[in-house]
């Protein structure tokens, strides 16, 4: 996944997601499951991306943190003072937002792990899974404490940025919605990297990342799970009951990608 290609996908992704709301074709189940896990994508990479910067860089500066949130948001703020919106209208830029400053304190919390320090012994590489399962708790935790989640983000100043009608219950959805993405994309993010490093992987001088055999088989369980995934989503009755399946089957479908 090198950034030519992250931003390809991301580009045609975007495409795709703003005709999908130009032509309203979000009233299609089947249609709106699949710009979905679009979105659960874009999150991945947003772990993925991030994940891999911080730890082959190390780089946790104020600068870093502001460019990202410059690079971020600032188009967005000029939409909300423009059209008269609040922040959470633009829905998905708090949530990158959001998940960024996630990324960043998980790994910049002590211990600081860093690619440099793993290399000198194995056992930093079990802080760092350590660190994503005390994350994946959190996810988990707050998935389940709706009350909870509402009452802290209701509180200021956060309700200023995350409040839409005088309700946190939009931004509640959509952090919900797609809970596992970005750290399934930091935990992609890190096996590869560790494997890379290990030379269990290897791209070096143009060569395929694993064998002829082994891709065949890889892109054949892909086209599987990619017309099983349409099958399922065109048996949706309704959108409540696929987006309670949707956290778990987005890994599935954007792992095949």
């Amino acid at each position: 996944l090198n950034r030519e290609q992250t931003d390809e996908w991301k580009g045609w992704m975007q495409l795709v997601i703003l005709i999908y709301h130009v032509s309203g074709a979000s009233v299609f189940i089947p249609v709106y499951m699949h710009v979905r896990v679009l979105v659960a994508a874009y999150l991945f990479q947003t772990g993925y991306g991030h994940f891999s910067f911080f730890w082959l860089k190390g780089d946790f500066s104020l600068y870093r943190v502001c460019q990202v949130l410059f690079r971020l948001n600032f188009l967005v703020l000029v939409l909300c003072v423009v059209m008269d919106r609040p922040y959470q209208f633009y829905y998905f830029v708090p949530l990158v937002t959001f998940w960024f400053f996630i990324i960043y304190g998980t790994l910049a919390m002590w211990p600081q792990i860093l690619q440099k320090k793993a290399n000198s012994s194995g056992m930093w590489y079990m802080g760092v899974l350590v660190k994503l399962l005390g994350l994946l708790l959190f996810i988990c935790f707050f998935a389940f404490s709706q009350g909870f989640f509402e009452s802290i983000f209701s509180a200021w100043p956060f309700s200023k940025l995350f409040e839409l009608n005088g309700s946190v219950r939009e931004w509640w959805f959509r952090w919900k919605l797609d809970r596992f993405a970005v750290i399934h994309g930091m935990l992609f993010a890190f096996l590869y990297l560790v494997l890379q490093k290990r030379q269990v992987l290897s791209e070096s001088k143009g060569e395929a990342l694993f064998s002829a055999r082994i891709s065949s088989l890889l892109l054949f369980l892909s086209v599987v799970s990619f017309i099983t995934y349409s099958i399922w989503a065109s048996s949706c009755k309704t959108k409540t009951e696929c987006n309670e399946m949707h956290p778990y089957i987005s890994v599935v479908q954007v792992s095949r990608f």
